[in-house]
């Protein structure tokens, strides 16, 4: 029996953007105060994605009534 592989991806986990960060400093002088304000993070993380090969059990199975049809058993270790 020939089981083909069926290879999907599969999402194990989706996209996001890390938090974004904003650090600001206050400088006074005189009679006003300027802010020097720094922002980081916010990046784009692309989504995770695996390979899935939905005939593996099909293909598992049939290997082994292959091997179980000409003699051969499974032993416990």
């Amino acid at each position: 029996m020939n089981v083909p592989p069926a290879v999907r991806q599969v999402q194990i986990a989706p996209a996001r953007r890390n938090p974004t960060y904003t650090n600001c400093n206050g400088n006074s002088s005189g009679n006003y105060t300027s802010y020097d304000c720094t922002s980081t993070g916010g990046d784009y993380v692309p989504p995770v994605n695996i390979n899935v090969d939905y005939n593996q059990g099909a293909r598992n199975a049939a290997f082994q009534s292959c091997m179980f049809s000409n003699g051969w058993s499974t032993q416990k270790p």
